[in-house]
């Protein structure tokens, strides 16, 4: 007797238990993978203080371009904040119980931070590997020379997420044609950071108000509280200079009374920071780079800049190259 050929349905019926195992055993491992997996892409901050009392704490994330987005809890000496970041990117801890802010970075890990309110760069940070490093390159050069050592950090390591930072706070200052080399080297993972795109924007001012550039128009809050522009009031019989200050800074009022005695043919423009209604980051301070006091600014006849961050002992060599009258 001839076997007889198996049908469809016994087909079905041998291979179907197969398949439903199949398709379950898939189900139980994406069940099993999906948490960890979730886990493993945010992060778990917790910050405590010796603080007992309720107050604020601020996290500001910085995500790469000039961007950030905030998140403030209010307790008492404990607070968590959760979520999660694409790649290690700046961070700051803010408080007004805090003197000063404490700047480091965040990545998807259980990050623990022991607030120091009192000297906030000395907050103890742990389960952080980029933390870790972030430190470390800040307290390599935190002895000696550190404006050679951070130049030749960032130098050795353009590719850095730290030396955008490090060159935006700590080496601003420098002269343009010492700042620009620097950061036209940046590559690679340090362009994508906050403070690469904060110092393209300040090269870029830098370079509007560079010497022999014509000044451009700024406007601010005088002494006496009124909105004026300085292409308004700029005498253009003679040079000008401004000079911006505060009214707490000792040594601005000495060059303001410098300017007065010593050089009577120079036209004086006053701009002080605490009279701005947006402090440091008035558009007219913003336009002319001004980040530190006393800062002066030489403009000549053709209101054009002789000298930007002039030093008071330079000023007279100065304003005879520019052919300013000394009457």
């Amino acid at each position: 007797m001839p076997p007889i050929a198996p049908t469809k349905r016994c087909i079905a019926g041998k291979r179907t238990p197969m398949l439903l195992t199949l398709v379950g055993g898939l189900f139980c491992l994406l069940l099993f993978l999906t948490p960890s997996d979730a886990v493993a892409q945010r992060y778990t901050l917790k910050c405590y203080s010796s603080i007992k009392e309720r107050y604020s704490l601020v996290l500001t994330i910085y995500d790469g371009d000039t961007s950030f987005r905030r998140n403030t809890i209010t307790s008492y000496d404990a607070f968590a904040f959760y979520g999660s970041v694409k790649r290690p990117v700046l961070a700051s801890l803010t408080s007004p119980r805090m003197n000063g802010t404490l700047f480091f970075y965040l990545e998807n890990s259980d990050i623990t931070i022991t607030l120091d309110t009192e000297k906030p760069e000395a907050s103890r940070i742990v389960g952080s590997r980029t933390n870790s490093q972030f430190r470390y390159a800040l307290e390599n050069c935190g002895n000696g020379n550190a404006e050679e050592c951070i130049e030749n950090y960032v130098q050795q390591n353009p590719n850095s997420i730290f030396s955008p930072f490090m060159l935006y706070e700590r080496l601003s200052m420098l002269p343009l044609e010492r700042l620009k080399p620097l950061f036209d080297a940046l590559d690679g993972d340090a362009r994508n950071t906050y403070h690469y795109h904060l110092m393209a924007d300040r090269i870029a001012r830098a370079q509007a108000v560079t010497e022999g550039a014509q000044m451009p128009g700024i406007q601010y809050v005088d002494n006496n509280g009124r909105n004026v522009s300085f292409d308004t009031l700029r005498d253009t019989s003679r040079c000008n200079i401004i000079l911006v200050g505060a009214t707490w800074c000792a040594s601005c009022r000495q060059i303001e009374t410098s300017l007065n005695n010593a050089y009577p043919y120079l036209k004086q423009h006053v701009i002080l920071i605490d009279r701005q209604p947006q402090k440091w980051d008035a558009p007219g301070l913003q336009t002319i780079v001004a980040d530190h006091i006393p800062y002066l600014l030489l403009i000549d006849k053709q209101g054009r800049v002789a000298c930007r961050d002039l030093r008071q002992w330079e000023l007279k060599r100065r304003a005879t190259e520019a052919g300013c009258p000394t009457k």
